[in-house]
Protein backbone atom coordinates (compact mmCIF):
# COMPACT_ATOMS: atom_id res chain seq x y z
CA UNK A 1 0.00 0.00 0.00
CA UNK A 2 1.40 3.38 -0.96
CA UNK A 3 0.86 6.12 1.59
CA UNK A 4 1.49 9.72 0.57
CA UNK A 5 4.42 11.52 2.14
CA UNK A 6 3.77 14.56 4.33
CA UNK A 7 5.85 16.74 1.99
CA UNK A 8 3.53 15.81 -0.86
CA UNK A 9 0.45 16.87 1.14
CA UNK A 10 1.80 20.33 2.06
CA UNK A 11 0.77 22.02 -1.22
CA UNK A 12 -2.74 20.60 -0.95
CA UNK A 13 -3.07 21.72 2.67
CA UNK A 14 -1.75 25.19 1.83
CA UNK A 15 -4.14 25.48 -1.11
CA UNK A 16 -7.08 24.45 1.06
CA UNK A 17 -6.19 26.88 3.85
CA UNK A 18 -5.58 29.65 1.34
CA UNK A 19 -9.00 29.02 -0.19
CA UNK A 20 -10.65 29.12 3.22
CA UNK A 21 -8.97 32.40 4.14
CA UNK A 22 -9.90 33.94 0.80
CA UNK A 23 -13.47 32.69 1.23
CA UNK A 24 -13.64 34.28 4.68
CA UNK A 25 -12.42 37.58 3.24
CA UNK A 26 -15.03 37.40 0.49
CA UNK A 27 -17.89 36.47 2.82
CA UNK A 28 -17.16 38.99 5.57
CA UNK A 29 -16.17 41.89 3.33
CA UNK A 30 -12.84 42.52 5.09
CA UNK A 31 -10.68 45.29 3.80
CA UNK A 32 -6.94 45.06 3.56
CA UNK A 33 -4.79 48.17 3.64
CA UNK A 34 -7.84 50.21 2.78
CA UNK A 35 -8.62 48.15 -0.34
CA UNK A 36 -11.84 46.25 -0.54
CA UNK A 37 -11.45 42.73 -1.86
CA UNK A 38 -13.60 41.82 -4.82
CA UNK A 39 -14.80 38.31 -5.56
CA UNK A 40 -13.15 38.29 -8.98
CA UNK A 41 -9.78 38.92 -7.37
CA UNK A 42 -10.40 36.19 -4.83
CA UNK A 43 -11.40 33.67 -7.50
CA UNK A 44 -8.32 34.56 -9.53
CA UNK A 45 -6.18 34.05 -6.43
CA UNK A 46 -7.74 30.67 -5.69
CA UNK A 47 -7.32 29.58 -9.30
CA UNK A 48 -3.68 30.74 -9.16
CA UNK A 49 -3.09 28.66 -6.03
CA UNK A 50 -4.72 25.62 -7.61
CA UNK A 51 -2.69 26.09 -10.79
CA UNK A 52 0.51 26.38 -8.78
CA UNK A 53 -0.30 23.24 -6.84
CA UNK A 54 -1.09 21.32 -10.04
CA UNK A 55 2.20 22.44 -11.60
CA UNK A 56 4.10 21.38 -8.48
CA UNK A 57 2.32 18.03 -8.43
CA UNK A 58 3.03 17.42 -12.13
CA UNK A 59 6.74 18.20 -11.65
CA UNK A 60 7.11 15.93 -8.62
CA UNK A 61 5.16 13.11 -10.26
CA UNK A 62 7.36 13.36 -13.36
CA UNK A 63 10.49 13.27 -11.20
CA UNK A 64 9.22 10.24 -9.29
CA UNK A 65 8.34 8.38 -12.49
CA UNK A 66 11.78 9.15 -13.96
CA UNK A 67 13.54 7.97 -10.79
CA UNK A 68 11.52 4.73 -10.70
CA UNK A 69 12.23 4.05 -14.39
CA UNK A 70 15.95 4.63 -13.75
CA UNK A 71 15.80 2.25 -10.77
CA UNK A 72 14.47 -0.50 -13.05
CA UNK A 73 17.21 0.25 -15.58
CA UNK A 74 19.84 0.17 -12.82
CA UNK A 75 18.53 -3.16 -11.58
CA UNK A 76 18.45 -4.67 -15.07
CA UNK A 77 22.00 -3.55 -15.81
CA UNK A 78 23.72 -4.24 -12.52
CA UNK A 79 21.90 -6.83 -10.36
CA UNK A 80 23.59 -9.77 -12.09
CA UNK A 81 27.00 -8.06 -11.68
CA UNK A 82 26.27 -7.47 -7.99
CA UNK A 83 25.54 -11.18 -7.52
CA UNK A 84 28.76 -12.01 -9.39
CA UNK A 85 30.70 -9.63 -7.14
CA UNK A 86 29.10 -11.12 -4.04
CA UNK A 87 30.29 -14.58 -5.15
CA UNK A 88 33.77 -13.20 -5.90
CA UNK A 89 33.92 -11.58 -2.47
CA UNK A 90 32.94 -14.90 -0.87
CA UNK A 91 35.81 -16.61 -2.70
CA UNK A 92 38.16 -13.82 -1.55
CA UNK A 93 37.04 -14.09 2.10
CA UNK A 94 40.58 -15.00 3.32
CA UNK A 95 41.58 -11.39 2.51
CA UNK A 96 39.29 -10.27 5.34
CA UNK A 97 41.09 -12.30 8.01
CA UNK A 98 43.70 -9.62 8.74
CA UNK A 99 46.69 -11.89 8.02
CA UNK A 100 49.76 -11.02 6.00
CA UNK A 101 49.49 -14.15 3.82
CA UNK A 102 46.22 -15.51 2.44
CA UNK A 103 45.17 -18.16 -0.06
CA UNK A 104 42.27 -17.57 -2.44
CA UNK A 105 41.00 -19.77 -5.29
CA UNK A 106 41.74 -17.06 -7.87
CA UNK A 107 42.86 -13.49 -7.29
CA UNK A 108 40.44 -11.15 -9.09
CA UNK A 109 40.29 -7.86 -7.19
CA UNK A 110 40.37 -5.99 -10.52
CA UNK A 111 37.22 -7.82 -11.65
CA UNK A 112 35.45 -6.88 -8.40
CA UNK A 113 36.46 -3.24 -8.73
CA UNK A 114 35.52 -3.02 -12.41
CA UNK A 115 32.02 -4.47 -11.95
CA UNK A 116 31.31 -2.24 -8.95
CA UNK A 117 32.66 0.87 -10.68
CA UNK A 118 30.13 0.31 -13.45
CA UNK A 119 27.30 0.26 -10.91
CA UNK A 120 28.68 3.16 -8.86
CA UNK A 121 28.97 5.40 -11.92
CA UNK A 122 25.25 5.24 -12.80
CA UNK A 123 24.60 8.87 -13.73
CA UNK A 124 20.80 9.09 -13.93
CA UNK A 125 18.67 10.25 -10.97
CA UNK A 126 17.50 7.39 -8.73
CA UNK A 127 15.03 7.18 -5.84
CA UNK A 128 16.46 8.50 -2.58
CA UNK A 129 16.53 5.11 -0.85
CA UNK A 130 18.52 3.52 -3.69
CA UNK A 131 20.82 6.53 -3.88
CA UNK A 132 21.62 6.14 -0.17
CA UNK A 133 22.59 2.48 -0.68
CA UNK A 134 24.68 3.42 -3.71
CA UNK A 135 26.48 6.09 -1.67
CA UNK A 136 27.53 3.38 0.79
CA UNK A 137 29.05 1.45 -2.11
CA UNK A 138 30.77 4.60 -3.41
CA UNK A 139 32.35 5.17 0.01
CA UNK A 140 33.56 1.57 0.44
CA UNK A 141 34.86 0.96 -3.08
CA UNK A 142 37.82 3.43 -3.12
CA UNK A 143 39.05 2.09 0.23
CA UNK A 144 38.99 -1.47 -1.10
CA UNK A 145 40.66 -0.38 -4.33
CA UNK A 146 43.45 1.29 -2.37
CA UNK A 147 43.96 -1.76 -0.14
CA UNK A 148 43.86 -4.09 -3.17
CA UNK A 149 46.89 -2.31 -4.64
CA UNK A 150 48.87 -3.78 -1.76
CA UNK A 151 47.97 -7.39 -2.62
CA UNK A 152 50.51 -9.38 -4.67
CA UNK A 153 50.34 -13.03 -5.57
CA UNK A 154 53.34 -15.01 -4.46
CA UNK A 155 52.45 -18.54 -5.55
CA UNK A 156 49.91 -19.98 -7.99
CA UNK A 157 48.64 -23.48 -8.53
CA UNK A 158 45.68 -24.87 -10.46
CA UNK A 159 43.41 -24.66 -7.42
CA UNK A 160 44.69 -21.69 -5.39
CA UNK A 161 46.63 -18.45 -5.36
CA UNK A 162 48.67 -17.43 -2.35
CA UNK A 163 49.02 -13.69 -1.84
CA UNK A 164 50.84 -11.33 0.47
CA UNK A 165 49.03 -8.27 1.79
CA UNK A 166 50.99 -5.09 2.55
CA UNK A 167 48.45 -3.77 5.10
CA UNK A 168 46.27 -6.67 6.31
CA UNK A 169 44.25 -4.54 8.75
CA UNK A 170 43.23 -2.03 6.09
CA UNK A 171 42.39 -4.84 3.71
CA UNK A 172 40.22 -6.56 6.33
CA UNK A 173 38.33 -3.36 7.16
CA UNK A 174 37.83 -2.27 3.57
CA UNK A 175 36.83 -5.80 2.54
CA UNK A 176 34.17 -6.01 5.27
CA UNK A 177 32.90 -2.54 4.40
CA UNK A 178 32.65 -3.37 0.70
CA UNK A 179 30.99 -6.71 1.35
CA UNK A 180 28.42 -5.03 3.61
CA UNK A 181 27.70 -2.32 1.02
CA UNK A 182 27.20 -4.88 -1.76
CA UNK A 183 24.93 -7.02 0.41
CA UNK A 184 22.83 -4.00 1.43
CA UNK A 185 22.47 -2.90 -2.19
CA UNK A 186 21.40 -6.39 -3.31
CA UNK A 187 18.90 -6.70 -0.46
CA UNK A 188 17.49 -3.25 -1.26
CA UNK A 189 17.02 -4.12 -4.92
CA UNK A 190 15.36 -7.45 -4.10
CA UNK A 191 13.14 -6.10 -1.33
CA UNK A 192 12.08 -3.18 -3.52
CA UNK A 193 10.04 -5.65 -5.59
CA UNK A 194 8.20 -6.97 -2.51
CA UNK A 195 7.29 -3.45 -1.33
CA UNK A 196 5.33 -2.70 -4.49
Amino acid sequence: MNTPKVSEAVPLIATTLGGMVIGAFATNGFTTLGWELEWETLVAGVLGLIGGWLAYKAATDHRRVTENRNAYIFKARHLRDLFTVRDLLESHQPLACGQKVATVPRLDTKGIIEKLNNAACFSEPLPTSLTNELEGLCEALPLFELAAKGVQWTMKSDSATTVTIDDPESMALSFASLQGAVDKLIVHLLLDETRK
